[in-house]
Parts: C-alpha cells; structure tokens; sequence
C-alpha cells in the first residue's frame, strides 16, 4: 500500500504504512524497502513536510542494518545527494549573507557620501557668503581710505 500511496503522491498516507510495516516486523527485503521509501518520502521536492535530517536518518539506518540489501548502494548514493544538497544550500545561504553585508556596506558608503555632499554644499554657501561679506568689507576699507585722504588733503590744507 505504501508504494502505491508513493505513486498517487500521498505522500503522508504513504509514510504511515511505510512506517506500519517497520513496526510489524517482517522479511529484511521488507523492512530494507520501506527504509529506503520513508527515506525517498522525506526527501521528495514535492512533500510539504520535506526533511532531509530524518531522510538522512531513515536512510543511514538502512545502510547500517541491512548493509547486504540491494537498497544499500542506492540509499548510500541518496544519502550523499542529500548531504551535498545540505552543503551546497549552506554555501549559498553563507553568500547571501556576505552579499547582503556588502550591499550594507555599499548602503552606508552612499550615505556618508550623500552626508559629505551635503555637507560640502553647506559650506560653498558659506564660503560664497563670506566672500560678499570680504567684498563688503574691502568696499568700507576703500571707502576709509578715500575719507583718511580726504581728511589729510584737509589738514594740509589748513596747515597752509
């Protein structure tokens, strides 16, 4: 029966019968394949409750109590898919994270450079302030000058 839960994608009716027969006992053939299916059933991209630990497990368990089952090689070869599968999603996931401290990283350059240049047009304002203020002021020295000529003109004059 679990086979053919298998085969119509009953995937949960399929482990209880696969896990029954585990628990009646029985030939090893027996015992070896519903190992190796619990073992499929876990692992199925198709299975909602997919979990790779405890297809690992179910398949680890058949290799090591019936190490002469034709099922071993195939679970051996399932099992170092899974953990190749485990490695390479761990991979991926340790370079999403590098990308995304890059990325942070990139964040805060742009902001520190919009901050800079913030601050940079904040100062030409200044700057261009001051310079009409300097042109204010040497405006009032010419002005001074041209007065201090005109007073020593003056007390020249009546010094005369």
């Amino acid at each position: 029966m679990g086979r053919q839960f298998l085969a119509e994608g009953d995937y949960e009716r399929a482990l209880k019968e696969h896990e029954k027969a585990l628990s009646l006992g029985g030939r090893d053939t027996q015992q070896a394949e519903s190992l190796f299916s619990i073992g499929l059933i876990y692992a199925h991209p198709a299975y909602p409750a997919r979990d790779y630990g405890k297809s690992i497990g179910s398949l680890r368990r058949l290799i090591d109590e019936y190490p002469g089952s034709s099922l071993a090689e195939p679970a051996k070869a399932v099992m170092g898919l899974l953990q190749e599968n485990e490695r390479l999603v761990q991979e991926k996931e340790k370079s999403l994270q590098e990308k995304e401290k890059s990325l942070q990283e990139k964040e805060r350059t742009l902001r520190e450079k919009d901050k800079s240049l913030q601050e940079n047009e904040k100062l030409k304002g200044t700057v261009e302030k001051l310079n009409i203020v300097i042109d204010r002021l040497n405006n009032t020295i010419d002005e001074l000058k041209k007065v201090d000529i005109d007073v020593d003109q003056k007390k020249r004059e009546r010094a005369k």
